[in-house]
């Protein structure tokens, strides 16, 4: 029994999360529910770049940045993540890694890379296609 109200906690605190997130009110209450999920044991990469857009949208952009650093030493593959620590990177003054970044998201981009549709939270903030 509480395995099942552990895993309705954990979707209910993401789904709060995301909620907040898109409609762009309450984040520092967002990137809480997004830690919570986490320590709830949803997939840590999903939490990550959620918390890591409410930072954004913040201007916490520096915090951001470890978030998306931590995902892409998880899941390279995640194209839409690197554009997102490029950018967070940019508005933080971070240039660590800068021209390496950028290279793997041209390599990425011009072999066919594709936005990732694996993170439920990314379809929240990237460009529909």
């Amino acid at each position: 029994m509480r395995c099942w109200r552990d895993t309705r906690r954990r979707e209910a605190l993401f789904g709060r999360a995301v909620a907040l997130l898109n409609l762009r009110q309450r984040l520092e209450e967002a990137v809480a529910c997004f830690d919570q999920a986490a320590l709830c044991g949803l997939d840590r990469v999903e939490t990550l770049v959620g918390k890591s857009a409410a930072l954004a949208q913040l201007k916490r952009h520096g915090e951001a940045v470890v978030c998306l650093s931590e995902v892409v030493a998880m899941a390279p593959e995640e194209i839409t993540v690197l554009g997102s620590l490029a950018y967070s990177r940019l508005q933080s003054l971070d240039w660590t890694d800068y021209g390496t970044l950028v290279s793997t998201l041209r390599r990425s981009l011009s072999s066919g890379g594709k936005s990732p549709t694996r993170c439920r939270c990314c379809r929240c903030w990237t460009p529909r296609s």
